[in-house]
């Protein structure tokens, strides 16, 4: 029936109907605290290698690592996989 407005996208066709469930997969596959995981970015995953980078930024406790250190974390399997259905669909 056309209500006159457009349909919402099909869920069925994607990986994740949310942010939630990736986010929970990378932190529990990964051990990233919550900020870590809140301020990654893309550019700090290595799909060839398998490995995310944390980068250590200052004080501040909601960015970066907490100990303000860079550090490199391997990705296992799973977490590789939710990383790279998530790209695709975004």
């Amino acid at each position: 029936m056309n209500r006159g407005y457009p349909l919402l996208p099909d869920i069925s066709i994607s990986s994740y109907s949310d942010h939630l469930g990736p986010m929970v997969l990378l932190a529990l596959n990964t051990g990233l605290r919550r900020g870590e995981l809140f301020n990654l970015k893309w550019s700090e995953i290595d799909f060839i290698i398998n490995t995310l980078t944390v980068v250590g930024v200052g004080n501040n406790k909601d960015e970066g690592s907490k100990s303000g250190q860079t550090r490199i974390i391997p990705l296992n399997s799973e977490a590789s996989t939710v990383l790279k259905k998530w790209r695709n669909q975004i």
